[in-house]
């Protein structure tokens, strides 16, 4: 289960990472 719980949280990561790079590549288009 512990194995299980790492690789979510890795999803999660992921996820808001991506979110980051999307808000920030809008952020320089409009500057």
């Amino acid at each position: 289960t512990q194995q299980l719980n790492k690789v979510d949280q890795l999803g999660k990561v992921r996820k808001d990472v991506a979110r980051v790079k999307t808000v920030l590549a809008e952020k320089a288009k409009q500057a």
